[in-house]
């Protein structure tokens, strides 16, 4: 009996020491994939703001090929310079404050 006991014992153990090791490594697995994902956020804060500087080049682009010798429509450009100059007034009034 008491060696029935003993053997469980050991049993007991060996798993525990497996359970143990294999926690260790979901723990280091763990800390391997929040590194990760804390350098894809911030690659995707840069990607956003990559596209907002590209979002607003476009715009200008499109402005300047609107006002070009073969303009189809000034008009159209005419307005979004203005909506930029509104934009650009409303800041400055709000960094005045």
């Amino acid at each position: 009996m008491n060696s029935e006991l003993v053997e469980e014992i050991e049993v007991l153990q060996r798993s525990v020491k497996a359970l143990l090791e294999r926690q260790e490594q979901h723990a280091q697995a763990q800390g391997l994939l929040v590194k990760r994902v804390r350098e894809l956020e911030a690659e995707c804060k840069q990607k956003d703001e990559e596209i907002l500087s590209l979002r607003t080049q476009l715009s200008l682009d499109s402005a300047a090929a609107s006002l070009g010798p073969d303009s189809q429509d000034s008009k159209e450009a005419k307005l979004l310079i203005s909506q930029y100059v509104r934009e650009i007034d409303s800041i400055i009034a709000l960094l005045r404050m």
